[in-house]
């Protein structure tokens, strides 16, 4: 497996990983709708190709993908928080398949490797979202809060999970 930063061209290739990783993951938590609005919008092609641009120009930005076999399999972006060294992983996602493979912890080691800067991280997760929960706890994060985030036609409960350095 390999790590690189993202770059405009793998705007489809993401696009494709995070609609399979969102029905993977919150199939049985949200409704289907909900998931096909927001895979859209989030992870619209444009967006994605945008953000590729500004998080190269930007240091407090941070979004790399990890290939196997010249393929996309994962994706994870940081994005620096006021406080110095604080950051929150906005997204990391699999292809649900390659789960447990081990590319998400690489994606988690690259940031921490190559910001040693970074002392503490913080990540949202779904409490429903068993999968997402354990990779956070094994990769030595901890459940530091929980919020509720209400949406139009139903609400959901959300963990907030931290590591420290």
């Amino acid at each position: 497996m390999n790590i690189r930063p993202v770059l405009k061209e793998d705007a489809s290739h993401i696009q494709t990983v995070a609609r399979q990783s969102w029905n993977a993951a919150y199939g049985n938590i949200y409704p289907q709708s909900f998931i096909d609005e927001f895979v859209s919008k989030a992870y619209s092609v444009d967006s994605l190709e945008q953000g590729a641009e500004r998080d190269e120009q930007r240091a407090e930005r941070h979004f790399y993908v990890c290939e196997a076999e010249g393929s996309i399999i994962a994706f994870a972006q940081v994005m620096s928080q006021e406080a110095a060294g604080e950051y929150e992983l906005l997204r990391i996602y699999v292809q649900p398949e390659r789960q447990n493979a081990g590319a998400g912890r690489l994606l988690l080691s690259n940031f921490l490797t190559t910001m040693p800067h970074m002392n503490k991280l913080v990540a949202w997760v779904e409490d429903k979202n068993e999968q997402g929960r354990r990779f956070y706890e094994r990769s030595g994060f901890t459940e530091t809060s929980q919020m509720v985030e209400k949406h139009e036609h139903f609400e959901t409960q959300l963990i907030e999970y931290t590591w420290q350095r």
